[in-house]
């Protein structure tokens, strides 16, 4: 069965959704929420500075994967951002993986990006053990975040 690697249209986010509800379910950090990926990932798709890759097989979708352009102080200049990266179970381990993340990088380096990123959650040994095998490194820097609706909250008492 042959794959085939493109850009996402709008009529692929349903399928989209389920693979992130899947690798969300899976994170410490986060809660799935359907209605919340499928925003996100229109706003991907209807932003310039994104990319929003799917991964076809015989009509149906089996993989996607999202970049986004950030602009780095440290590299003085835009560097990129993977988002998610997922691939349906029963296609793991047939180098979709590898081509979304050869795919990304041939968009980042033709829009002048010099550096790429991704986060992974620390319990998600496949995945981490994926990446160092396609030639990622492990950072010395630490992911912190806050979620601002709790601030919001807080400030109106």
């Amino acid at each position: 069965m042959k794959v085939v690697i493109r850009r996402a249209v709008e009529s692929d986010l349903p399928p989209m959704v389920e693979m992130l509800h899947e690798l969300l379910s899976l994170e410490v950090d986060f809660e799935p929420d359907r209605a919340k990926q499928m925003r996100a990932l229109r706003m991907i798709l209807e932003n310039p500075d994104c990319l929003l890759l799917a991964a076809e097989c015989e009509g149906n979708i089996v993989g996607t994967c999202s970049v986004q352009t950030l602009i780095s102080t440290a590299e003085g200049g835009l560097s990129a951002m993977i988002e998610d990266i997922v691939v349906s179970r029963e296609f793991r381990r047939r180098g979709i993986g590898s081509r979304f993340l050869e795919e990304a990088e041939q968009w980042a380096r033709g829009r002048g990006i010099t550096r790429m990123q991704l986060l992974c959650d620390e319990t998600n040994l496949p995945a981490g053990k994926f990446y160092e095998r396609t030639g990622w490194e492990k950072s010395h820097l630490m992911n912190y975040f806050r979620f601002l609706k709790s601030l919001v909250a807080s400030c109106q008492k």
